[in-house]
């Protein structure tokens, strides 16, 4: 099992609302359309997250 950075972990806070793992990671994956380009860093945060 991976080991989440503070980072990682609040950002899956954010977005679990209750939801399982599955529902989790297709909430991130949504979010992620909707980054800027110049968000790079809350873009690789979330693919490590997910």
């Amino acid at each position: 099992m991976k080991n989440f950075t503070n980072d990682e972990m609040n950002l899956m806070c954010i977005y679990c609302a209750g939801s399982n793992r599955t529902g989790l990671m297709q909430k991130l994956t949504e979010m992620k359309h909707y980054l800027e380009k110049d968000e790079t860093e809350l873009l690789a945060l979330t693919g490590a997250a997910v």
